[in-house]
């Protein structure tokens, strides 16, 4: 099989019909007539006032390898993970968009090197596919796209990198290298057979054809080249579906986040099976977390799941419970040997634990309502959201990918999220997920997914499950608005903006005015605060006065705010507020004027402090802490790529900010 020879035109013709958007129609498809646009080019990125969670910059995975070497199955995969753990995430698989453009595909004449019009056509759908991945990236809050396609060749990859670089995007490699012929021949069976290019045929011409594609794309391929060409890019070679693995110059957290996933997933066949525990004591009267024992019905259960598995006669099955009794007490009678992880416990409820949903909603009326607006960030006062509980679980995960065949008993609210991320569940689905007890869900891993079955073992259980509710005015709470979460929530809301922004929409670009209001008094003892102007309010935040510290002493210092506009006036506020144990929210006020007014004298002041010898013995405490939040101030500062002015607002007891500005609080 080889591609070399006289070129055969390609099974394209102007009649052919194109199902894809009219505005990139000329773009992909030269042959119908109308001229081909250059690919749009967007103005360098702006850099954002706030970072998205978990990168500092939009991230382009770009995927390389010949066709059957799993790119689509690591993109899919990857995704998923990167979706789960927070990151939002986009494949754009090239294939698509090269079946909307042309709908005929007869042969693997369509991928010879020398079908001119053909390899036209694939760059200009190339080009469009990046546009998309730009309009992703820059409008629609996307952090990571993954461009699934073969990128063999050092043109392409030199056109995505350009591409890249006019956008401010990071770029990673992911290439797929196997040499295996069974693994090769597997995947086109497992995949290649059923794809949209073959419809209707038999899988000897199926294999025939692919193979002969995979000859053409072997006549340009350019593997990435660590020692000479490409060893200032960063990438990932798989070589051999994990047998080995080359890593190259990795950038930042997420990349290295992705680079330790694609070394602990595997495509070997195995099965998982999730379950809860055996009905417990607190489930028959509805209380929640606990560490109650088994009813007579949960042991019932946990006798039929022995027999369960001894019919299933699995190989080298291995067990996992939490460290929880009910879990325990359903692991034990399976007369197996079986692991305890401390993190497959429940979900802490903090100071709910061992209620029931009618205590928490007369006791905690707020706390209830809020729970139910949006479940998946909500945090008990004291425990855990169902985000907390996602990173608790990742290294679950992570053992599971390794892993073969595994049993999980564990809780409702860790059965959740460990089976969202299998069938791939958005934030708003996760927490509605249906576990009921005296359940097994078997899932089996398939070419792009997950397969899931549900065996029912007959052992009547209390229903546990709530359904979402439905939002309004009579279940909102009284003092909050629908949209603000409590300041213990992992991603706290201080405003009701809901509107989605671009990626580069900056919310802290205006410069503060130091003469504006300020949220001190004008003198100690005063009564009352400054009248706050319309459209501003109060933001509490995380830093507070010691317990001996009187809260009146931490927001009515005894200097006029105006003297600030000095050196010597910090330094006199600053010595005074110290010795009179004004408390740390106020002396972080002041690092917040330094910072905008003179962050040159903040290395001096610094030494000044430290050098002090005024101090009262009672103020020692302010003293250090004082001392080591301003070096790390100066640490941030001295960073080319931190610049003083980002960090104008600060956690402080009461910082005054405008409310379309909430996500400037850091």
């Amino acid at each position: 099989m080889s591609c070399k020879g006289p070129s055969v035109r390609p099974s394209i013709h102007p009649s052919v019909h194109l199902s894809i958007r009219p505005s990139i129609h000329a773009s992909i498809c030269p042959s119908v007539g109308a001229p081909s646009p250059p690919l749009m080019r967007c103005p360098p990125a702006v850099p954002a006032a706030w970072a998205s969670y978990m990168t500092n910059s939009p991230t382009l995975i770009v995927m390389i390898g010949l066709p059957a070497r799993g790119k689509t199955y690591v993109s899919k995969k990857l995704t998923r993970y990167l979706n789960w753990i927070g990151v939002p995430t986009r494949v754009f698989n090239l294939g698509v968009y090269r079946r909307e453009a042309v709908k005929s595909y007869k042969s693997y004449d369509f991928f010879r090197h020398d079908n001119k019009e053909a390899m036209e056509i694939r760059k200009r759908c190339a080009l469009v596919a990046l546009e998309d991945v730009k309009a992703y990236l820059l409008e629609e809050c996307g952090q990571i796209a993954v461009f699934d396609a073969t990128n063999t060749t050092r043109e392409r990859r030199d056109l995505i990198l350009n591409f890249a670089k006019e956008n401010a995007f990071k770029v990673f490699f992911v290439e797929s290298v196997c040499d295996d012929p069974e693994v090769i021949a597997a995947n086109i069976l497992e995949v290649k057979v059923s794809s949209p290019d073959y419809p209707e045929r038999n899988r000897e011409n199926v294999m025939d054809d692919f193979l002969k594609r995979i000859e053409c794309y072997k006549v340009t391929y350019q593997p990435l080249d660590p020692d000479e060409y490409d060893k200032d890019l960063s990438f990932i070679k798989v070589i051999n579906v994990g047998q080995r693995f080359l890593v190259n110059r990795v950038q930042d957290y997420i990349q290295s986040k992705i680079v330790y996933y694609l070394m602990n997933i595997h495509v070997q066949p195995r099965t998982i099976y999730l379950c809860r525990h055996g009905e417990s004591e607190y489930n028959l009267v509805g209380k929640i977390g606990g560490d109650s024992g088994l009813s007579p019905r949960g042991k019932q259960f946990a006798q039929a799941l022995k027999k369960f598995i001894e019919e299933q006669e699995i190989v080298d099955l291995k067990v996992w419970t939490s460290q929880l009794k009910r879990t325990i007490q359903t692991a034990e009678s399976l007369g197996v040997t079986y692991e305890q992880w401390k993190i497959l416990n429940e979900i802490d409820a903090g100071v709910c634990e061992e209620m029931t949903y009618a205590e928490i909603e007369a006791k905690y009326p707020d706390e209830f309502a809020l729970r139910d607006q949006e479940k998946y960030l909500y945090r008990y006062p004291g425990g855990e959201s169902y985000q907390d509980l996602v990173q608790r679980l990742e290294p679950v995960i992570m053992e599971l990918e390794r892993q073969g065949n595994v049993l999980v008993i564990s809780h409702q609210a860790v059965m959740r999220c460990l089976l969202a991320y299998f069938l791939d569940k958005s934030a708003d689905e996760l927490p509605y997920l249906r576990c009921p007890l005296h359940t097994i869900l078997k899932l089996t891993p398939v070419a792009y997914g997950c397969k899931v079955e549900t065996i029912t073992l007959n052992v009547e259980a209390v229903n546990t499950h709530r359904d979402k509710p439905s939002l309004n005015s009579n279940n909102l709470p009284t003092s909050q608005s629908p949209v603000r979460m409590r300041r213990s929530s992992l991603t706290p809301r201080a405003s009701a903006d809901t509107e989605q922004r671009p990626r580069h929409h900056s919310v802290g670009s205006k410069p503060l005015d130091p003469l504006g209001p300020f949220p001190f008094l004008e003198a100690r003892g005063g009564s009352g605060r400054p009248r706050l102007p319309a459209g501003v309010q109060v933001v509490p935040c995380l830093c507070y006065p010691s317990p001996a510290t009187p809260r009146a002493a931490a927001v009515t210092p005894p200097w006029h705010w105006s003297w600030l506009q000095s050196p010597a006036g910090v330094w006199d506020a600053a010595t005074d507020a110290l010795k009179n144990r004004a408390g740390l929210g106020a002396l972080f006020k002041i690092i917040i004027i330094i910072i905008i007014n003179h962050p040159t004298k903040l290395e001096l002041w610094c030494q000044r402090v430290t050098k002090s010898g005024s101090m009262q013995a009672s103020s020692r405490q302010y003293h250090r802490v004082f001392v080591g939040w301003l070096v790390l101030v100066n640490i941030l500062l001295s960073s080319k790529n931190l610049p003083g002015k980002s960090y104008r607002y600060f956690l402080c007891p009461d910082v005054v900010v405008p409310n379309s500005d909430s996500r400037a609080l850091l």
